[in-house]
């Protein structure tokens, strides 16, 4: 099952690409729905989002010095996901969240 707060590889079949990871941000319940799409971010390690959230300590050591990129929040077919590499921490997850409503103008 593909769970809130995993970290996995993402590589569309039709492209030739270095290989990225994404952060899972839908919620476990709609992420086991049939059909569904899970919704990430993707976790960029060579350039700085705009809008973005910096991996932690607590965080995969793997991608030590990465970051979220809030911005790039979007649907992805379950089948271009990888296996989890980890999770993100939950003071990670919560700082995605508080970013996310900045960027969308939501009450917290």
């Amino acid at each position: 099952m593909i769970r809130h707060g995993e970290i996995r590889p993402y590589a569309p079949a039709a492209r030739v690409m270095r290989q990225r990871f994404v952060v899972v941000v839908s919620i476990d319940e709609y992420n086991a729905r049939e059909g569904a799409r899970p919704v990430c971010m993707d976790v960029e390690t060579v350039r700085e989002p705009r809008v973005g959230v910096a991996l932690t300590e607590a965080d995969p050591s793997e991608l030590q010095g990465a970051v979220i990129s809030v911005s790039s929040i979007a649907e992805r077919d379950p089948s271009w996901l990888g296996e989890p590499v980890g999770m993100i921490s939950g003071s990670t997850l919560a700082a995605v969240h508080d970013r996310l409503s900045t960027l969308l103008d939501m009450p917290r």
